[in-house]
């Protein structure tokens, strides 16, 4: 079936794009896997595919890795976040204590 050696050269392209941070790429690849299962008997599909389901489960590990970055990421640019605004409030209220009338 020429449609799963379709999908697993797609799997290899998305695994390189994933490891080589070629993000852009992705959508366009996906889109391509989505397109073939829409032409194809999906039952016929996985028959065809058999156990080959390694590519998958590996696309799944490093896409749920890639996640775990960008969220280790945002976390971090919050505290930094908060440790500017409460270091800006702070010194506010240092220099507003020598404009005090006493």
């Amino acid at each position: 079936m020429e449609e799963v050696k379709l999908w697993n050269d797609l799997n290899l392209r998305i695994i390189e794009a994933i490891k080589n941070d070629k993000y852009d790429i992705l959508d366009e690849l996906f889109e391509k896997r989505q397109e073939i299962l829409e032409k194809v008997d999906i039952k016929d599909f996985k028959e065809a595919l058999g156990d080959n389901l390694e590519k998958d489960e590996e696309i799944q590990y490093l896409l749920s890795q890639e996640i775990q970055k960008v969220k280790q990421e945002i976390q971090k640019y919050k505290i930094t976040q908060k440790a500017n605004y409460n270091y800006k409030r702070n010194s506010n209220n240092k220099i507003n204590l020598f404009n005090k009338k006493i």
